[in-house]
């Protein structure tokens, strides 16, 4: 993928209206319960939709611009260092660290390191 092209939605415009209306306002008064809600379904079935999330990315093409691969995964461990060095700041409890932590869940997605 270069600059120029984009990633497509995993769902289009119509799909996201056939779907909303079932979906819970998310909002902070909906946070606490969306938080309880997939805290008991992930308790419930053994991590099932962690599962299902790593599965799926599983399932994508190689060359399909949405899969997490452990590149992925390494190119985000970099990015810390990266902004620090650029003068652009990422202390540990900053860009840094969300990062960090993006590339923890990213990495729980996938099988382990050949």
């Amino acid at each position: 993928m270069n600059d120029r092209e984009t990633v497509s939605p995993a769902l289009r415009a119509d799909e996201w209206r056939e779907i909303e209306p079932d979906l819970p306002t998310f909002g902070p008064a909906h946070r606490e319960a969306m938080r309880a809600l997939a805290n008991s379904l992930h308790e419930a079935n053994g991590g099932l939709l962690a599962k299902m999330i790593a599965l799926a990315n599983a399932a994508l093409p190689v060359d399909d611009p949405r899969k997490f691969t452990h590149v992925t995964v390494d190119v985000l461990r970099q990015m810390p260092a990266f902004l620090r060095g650029a003068g652009m700041g990422a202390d540990p409890d900053g860009a840094g660290r969300f990062i960090s932590n993006l590339a923890d869940v990213i990495e729980s997605y996938l099988p382990p390191r050949p």
